[in-house]
C-alpha cells in the first residue's frame, strides 16, 4: 500500500506498507533480486536513503499517529476495545472455575494481564485488524498514471 503525504503538509516523504506471513518471508523479500532491481529502478527519484521500520502485534496497530495512513485514534480504540473487553473475559473466566490460579489480589491480575496482554499481541489484535482493515484505513484516493494519458 502506498502512503501519500497528506495534502498541505511540507513533508514529502512516502510510505510503503507491506506485510509478511513472517519474517522469514519478510528476510527473503528484502534480500530478493526483484527488491534490489525496484531500489534501483527508484533511486533517481528518491532524495535520501529509504528507512525501514519493522512493526510487530500491538506496536504496529499503534504506531506513531504522526505517520502516513494510521487510522483515527478513536477507531483504533474501538477495534482495541473490541479485542480487550472479551478477551479478558474469556481469560478470567477460563482461570478462576478452573481454579488454575490460587493467588490472590495483584499476582493474579498480573497473571491474567499478561496473557491478556500476549492474546492481543500475536492473536487477537491481528486478527481484529485485518478484518476491520477496510474500516480502519479507508482505500486512498485512485491516482491516475500520468503515462497512461500520453
Amino acid at each position: 500500500q502506498l502512503l501519500r503525504p497528506l495534502p498541505g503538509q511540507e513533508d514529502r516523504r512516502y510510505g510503503i506498507l507491506r506485510s509478511f506471513a513472517n519474517e522469514a518471508d519478510r528476510d527473503v523479500f528484502y534480500a530478493s533480486d526483484l527488491f534490489r532491481a525496484w531500489q534501483e529502478e527508484v533511486a533517481p527519484m528518491v532524495e535520501g536513503e529509504y528507512a525501514r521500520r519493522d512493526l510487530h502485534g500491538l506496536e504496529a496497530f499503534f504506531s506513531d499517529p504522526g505517520q502516513l495512513g494510521h487510522p483515527p485514534r478513536w477507531k483504533m480504540a474501538v477495534v482495541t476495545w473490541l479485542g480487550v473487553w472479551p478477551t479478558a473475559h474469556l481469560v478470567n473466566g477460563a482461570l478462576d472455575p478452573a481454579r488454575l490460579l490460587e493467588l490472590t489480589g495483584w499476582w493474579k491480575g498480573a497473571v491474567i494481564a499478561a496473557i491478556v496482554v500476549s492474546l492481543l499481541t500475536w492473536a487477537v489484535m491481528p486478527g481484529l485488524t485485518r478484518l476491520f482493515h477496510r474500516w480502519l484505513r479507508p482505500p486512498a484516493p485512485f491516482l491516475s498514471d500520468p503515462r497512461s494519458t500520453q
